[in-house]
This record gives structure tokens, sequence and C-alpha cells, in this order.
């Protein structure tokens, strides 16, 4: 638990720095593929930096006496403590498997439709019409159009444009990215809110 703690804790503080840096700098400038690969720099860093430590000894002398009073005193509360324990390693579960399902499920949702919808190939994408969701999206090479929408062929073609870049760009790597450390931050606001960031830079790019 301590290490998952520590984990957490060094993951949320490396996202807070690369999202307190692109709020205050960057978010409202043009430099929208520089924005791309510095938030999705900052997502690896957060996942990956903190499995990294540098550990050292210090030796402190304790007198024999001192020692036995932490004992004792230690020992009655050990047990109240791993309780807590226990439900804070339960809830955080708790809240990440949820996540991890309600993602794995989404997927297979749109799996489904592509499967019963089937689709027609283009240059570099697939072409999903389905009126099984209330608007047009990309899925890695997917392009899914809402069949139900009634759209002229101006607003259709401006519509293929938008999420054939998303496509063609490779959007779906930074959602995975974000989506996954959303899972195991799933209690920090700004891990929502970087999710948000790396959305927003995407529909400005697109």
């Amino acid at each position: 638990m301590e290490a998952l703690g520590l984990y957490l804790l060094k993951s949320g503080l490396c996202s807070a720095a690369f999202l307190g840096i692109y709020l205050g700098f960057f978010r409202k400038e043009t430099f929208y593929s520089f924005n791309r690969y510095f938030l999705g720099s900052g997502l690896l860093c957060s996942l990956l930096l903190p499995f990294y430590t540098y550990t050292y000894e210090v030796t402190v002398p304790v007198a024999s006496g001192q020692l036995q009073h932490i004992s004792e005193s230690s020992s009655g509360s050990q047990e109240n403590g791993n309780i807590w324990i226990y439900v804070l390693i339960g809830t955080y579960g708790l809240g990440f498997f949820t996540l991890m399902l309600r993602h794995f499920f989404g997927l297979m949702r749109i799996n489904k439709v592509i499967s019963v919808a089937g689709y027609s190939k283009g240059d570099g994408y697939r072409l999903v019409q389905a009126a099984d969701f209330k608007s047009s999206f990309s899925f890695f090479n997917y392009i899914i159009l809402d069949g139900s929408a009634d759209l002229i062929p101006t607003e259709r073609k401006l519509v293929m444009e938008h999420e054939l870049a998303h496509v063609q760009q490779q959007h779906w790597v930074d959602l995975l990215l974000a989506q996954i450390f959303c899972a195991f931050q799933w209690f920090n606001p700004l891990a929502w809110v970087y999710l948000r960031a790396v959305r927003e830079n995407h529909e400005f790019l697109a």
C-alpha cells in the first residue's frame, strides 16, 4: 500500500507540473502540435517516472529505552491502521476497476456496432454508418458517422474531414494514454482536467 500510495503521489505531482505549465504558458498559443507532444510527454512521464527511485541509507542512533517505548506504543494502533489501509485499498481498487470495465464495455459496444453495420474502405480509414451513437467520432482507423443525422453534402464533407484528421494524426494514442492515466488517478480532479486538455487540443488540431 505504501508503494502504491507513493507511486500515485509522484504521478499526480508530475502531471500537475505539466498541466500547470501547459495552462499557464501554452494553452492560449497556437502551437497545437507542440502542445500535443508536450501533453503526451507529461502523460508518459507521469505513468513511468514514479517507478524510478533513488535510495540511500542513513544511520540514526536510537537508545534501547526509546526503541522499547516506540515498539509498545505502535503495537496498539497497528490493528486500527490495518483496517483503514484495507478500506483505502478496496475503495481505490473499486474506482480503478470500475473505470477499466467501463472502457472495456465501451470498446466492446463499438466493436459490435462495427460488426453489425459493416464498413466501407477509404484512403487510410474505414467508414461506418450507424444510428447507435448520437454523434460522429473516430476510433483507431474507423470513422463512425451518425446514420440518423440528416446532413446535407456540405455538412457531411466537413464532418468527414474533421474525423479523418483525427484518424490520420492518430489521436487515439493520446486519448488511450490519458484514459489509462485517469483510471489510475480517478480520485484526482486534475487528472480529468488533463484529459479535457488533451481532447481540447485534438479539436484544435483537427
